[in-house]
């Protein structure tokens, strides 16, 4: 009777320890706001990620850390993003060697206070638009005042490294509220997809360059359309834009090609070498007033 009375116990004790680990466990992942275990991929060499409202689930972690209400990603590799975001934000922070690619699948999106798509540091990153999804990313219109030495976002989706996008048979919906629609500080490339951009400011804008290969592209600025410090290409697709100052900027060189099907309601940046007399048949230019030229 004592013996088993005393098994009894012994296998209570068990019972509580092991519950009390479970507990502890469990309380980290919720602190942490990514739960993993939970197999969502069946691809091979591709992290999951599922957003619900405020958390983040993932079927793999250690590329992925959790900072407040962001989601870090700091290491290369395939990822796709699912599902809603109230107030969130996706960060890429990898090595400067690490090649991304973001892969949507019906994502939205929200962060009221930053950018909801923020690439601090990679090789290149490419946003990948699934068949058959829309996605949408929305920004508000003040961003938070960021820390001495930190680098502030200025667009919606916001990229310091190159930015490709594609997908021809996916959509983004993309709403810059603060300044600008989708932004790089090098190289901005539109593969394909069917994209539309509200933004304050500018709808499309790359540093070094903005090409625009294919696609059927809705722009709608406050200010400019589409706006490159150096390089404006399109070569095939449609292309909408309305825009209060500049329809398209391009300071350095402005390239069209007869393939593409562009519409501007706004103005056209004048850039040396340019007969605009010559223009292809394909761009039609309704133009607004005379506007002042765009230096920001």
């Amino acid at each position: 009777m004592i013996h088993s009375m005393k098994r009894g116990s012994a296998r209570f004790l068990f019972s509580a320890i092991f519950l009390g680990i479970l507990l502890l466990l469990l309380g980290l992942f919720v602190s942490t706001g990514i739960y993993s275990g939970v197999k969502f991929s069946e691809e091979k060499g591709m992290t999951k990620i599922y957003l619900e409202r405020k958390r983040f689930f993932a079927d793999q972690c250690q590329a992925l850390s959790i900072e407040g209400k962001c989601l870090i990603i700091k290491e290369g590799g395939i990822y796709q993003l699912s599902g809603i975001m109230d107030d969130g934000q996706i960060i890429v922070d990898a090595d400067k060697e690490e090649k991304i690619t973001l892969k949507l699948d019906s994502v939205d999106i929200t962060c009221k206070d930053s950018a909801p798509l923020f690439v601090k540091s990679a090789d290149q990153v490419v946003i990948k638009l699934k068949k058959g999804s829309v996605n949408y990313f929305r920004d508000g219109s003040e961003y938070k005042e960021v820390a001495d030495g930190k680098i502030q976002p200025r667009a919606c989706i916001d990229s310091r490294e190159d930015l490709k996008i594609k997908g021809p048979y996916g959509s983004l919906i993309v709403e810059g509220n603060y300044k600008h629609g989708i932004c790089s500080s090098d190289d901005l490339k539109i593969k394909s997809g069917n994209i539309e951009i509200h933004a304050v400011n500018t709808a499309l804008k790359g540093k070094d360059s903005v090409k625009i290969i294919d696609g059927k592209l809705v722009l709608d600025a406050g200010k400019d359309g589409i706006y490159s410090d150096q390089i404006v290409r399109l070569e095939k697709g449609q292309i909408a834009i309305k825009a209060s100052r500049y329809g398209i900027f391009g300071r350095e060189s402005l390239n069209f090609s007869t393939d593409c099907q562009v519409t501007i309601e706004g103005s056209l940046s004048p850039v040396a070498g340019n007969d605009f007399l010559a223009l292809p048949e394909s761009i039609q230019i309704i133009e607004n007033s005379e506007p002042t030229d765009s230096k920001e």
